[in-house]
């Protein structure tokens, strides 16, 4: 890791501007800090996760931390890519913060990935859940959080909806409100993570608007009606089963041969989907929910579904148990493998079973 020196400049020195925070912030994630809080602002300086930086105040503005630099000067980090802590940073005049006590865990330690992750995206860490992100497509690829009784009854935040570019990304991989708008009438932003499944925290609730967190869905006919069912049952299941791991994620299914391409040969079938906005960010045809009660992970019980993305008009094609299916099965549709942190032997009992019905 590369290291970034951290000045901690003490009013004895005679710098009062560093030593008299109450705040300073940590890392999340790789992040920039900018000269201005704009994200087209020059960049002074690149911090790696669990690195911490003195705040020169608390308050956000356009929703950037206003942070003292190690050479005593300041700079602005997004607030979707640090943590705010209490306290300022203590320790000798300088730091190396790469040395620092307590070290980030690794992804394989996060919480929310106890059952295994799958493999093959480039993972982004939030406060209440993973993501492994589609860079090509800008949606995720499956994201995977877990949520406890506790987390469901201290759902006390209101929704803020503050939807935004996630700037842990490079900017081509990055969807934008834009590409959102430009169909606004048509496709919602889709949450994979539930926003209202992160109410229980600020920093998870606004994590949870972050782009990277999202993907297009068909409004009333789908996200307001079977897949919120869906969506509504877990928060039901959790009250009773108390600890649920919930991964999510976007099926891209083949269809027959519909239109061939300049100078190549044809085939009988093609991947075909939709794209909204100028970024083309991909409409999925499909989207997987994978649940599983997290009370005995020597057998078990799991609940997996795949909802074809189509504009529901009926309340027949609500119902959500016509649409469970095997691990097995949307492990074959999506090409990830899921609860690869199981032994083999619990694996092979339950991926390949369909729930008889919901809980």
């Amino acid at each position: 890791m590369r290291s970034v020196i951290l000045c901690l400049i003490i009013l004895a020195l005679g710098c009062g501007a560093a030593s008299a925070q109450s705040f300073h912030i940590e890392a999340s994630r790789n992040a920039i800090v900018r000269d201005t809080p704009r994200i087209d602002a020059d960049e002074l300086m690149r911090l790696e996760r669990g690195d911490v930086l003195n705040l020169v105040s608390p308050e956000q503005t356009e929703r950037y931390y206003n942070v003292v630099l190690p050479d005593g000067g300041e700079g602005w980090v997004s607030r979707y890519v640090v943590r705010l802590r209490e306290g300022p940073v203590e320790g000798e005049a300088v730091v190396e913060v790469s040395a620092r006590v307590a070290p980030p865990a690794t992804v394989e330690d996060n919480v929310h990935l106890a059952v295994g992750r799958p493999l093959g995206y480039e993972v982004l860490e939030n406060k209440g859940f993973v993501v492994g992100y589609n860079a090509q497509l800008k949606i995720p690829a499956w994201v995977q959080y877990r949520l406890t009784h506790d987390q469901s009854e201290n759902e006390v935040l209101e929704r803020t909806d503050g939807f935004d570019e996630d700037r842990a990304l490079p900017s081509p991989a990055r969807a934008t409100l834009a590409d959102y708008q430009a169909v606004s009438s048509d496709y919602v932003r889709g949450h994979m993570a539930p926003a209202d499944d992160m109410l229980w925290n600020v920093q998870a609730e606004a994590e949870s608007n972050l782009f990277s967190n999202i993907a297009p869905q068909i409004g009333s006919g789908y996200n307001g009606s079977v897949w919120i069912r869906i969506e509504n049952g877990v928060r039901r299941w959790v009250k009773v089963r108390e600890d649920l791991t919930i991964i999510t994620g976007p099926v891209f299914e083949a269809r027959p041969h519909v239109q061939q391409l300049d100078r190549q040969p044809e085939t009988d079938r093609q991947m075909l989907y939709n794209v909204v906005g100028a970024g083309d960010v991909a409409v999925p045809t499909g989207f997987f929910k994978i649940i599983v009660d997290m009370g005995n992970l020597d057998s078990p019980d799991v609940l997996a579904f795949m909802v074809p993305h189509f504009e529901t008009v009926d309340s027949s094609e609500r119902e959500i148990d016509q649409y469970l299916r095997s691990v097995d099965e949307i492990e074959e549709m999506t090409g990830l493998d899921f609860l690869s942190g199981l032994p083999e032997t619990v694996q092979s009992a339950i991926e390949g079973t369909v729930a008889a019905e919901s809980w």
